[in-house]
């Protein structure tokens, strides 16, 4: 029986051993991780923070280019004319383009730049009488068959067309 005891207690004690050095290995592992990952980091802020280091690193820097200051370079324009038809002033009608005024019609016919998907409109809410506008001509990219067809508009905002341009870039 004494000796089964001390044998207990050999066993007890090969595994609190047995658990100490686990557990020490268990915490030098997360130890040396978490001072390697530590150091990687105080590594990376300080090349970072060198100007020459940075130049060689930054592979983005090459790809980029300048930003482009005008939607020309995107798109291809057209030219549409319009005609106001009828005697008097077009002052309070005006072209929208995409819901912005372009222009007005101050003298009978106006020729406005377009681009492919722009909505071409006709505002005459300022106005209580019929106005009539035609479609005159049109540059030979917009593929839209509009030319010569007459819209009437009386105090409302009417959507004349949405542009359809060939060759888009």
């Amino acid at each position: 029986m004494v000796l089964k005891k001390v044998e207990q207690i050999k066993e007890k004690s090969r595994r609190t051993i047995r658990n100490k050095i686990l557990g020490i290995n268990a915490e030098r592992m997360l130890f040396i991780s978490f001072m390697t990952f530590f150091i990687l980091l105080i590594m990376a802020q300080i090349i970072l923070v060198i100007p020459g280091l940075t130049e060689n690193m930054n592979l983005n820097m090459h790809t980029e280019g300048t930003p482009l200051k005008n939607e020309e370079y995107l798109f291809s324009h057209g030219e549409l004319t319009l005609k106001l038809l009828g005697k008097g002033t077009g002052k309070d009608v005006k072209i929208l383009v995409n819901g912005e005024e372009k222009d007005a019609f101050t003298n009978s016919e106006k020729t406005i730049k377009v681009k492919y998907g722009d909505v071409i409109e006709i505002d005459n809410t300022k106005s209580s009488d019929y106005v009539e506008i035609e479609i005159v001509s049109k540059s030979n990219n917009i593929m839209t068959a509009y030319v010569g067809q007459k819209f009437r508009i009386k105090k409302e905002v009417k959507k004349i067309m949405k542009v359809r341009i060939q060759n888009n870039l």
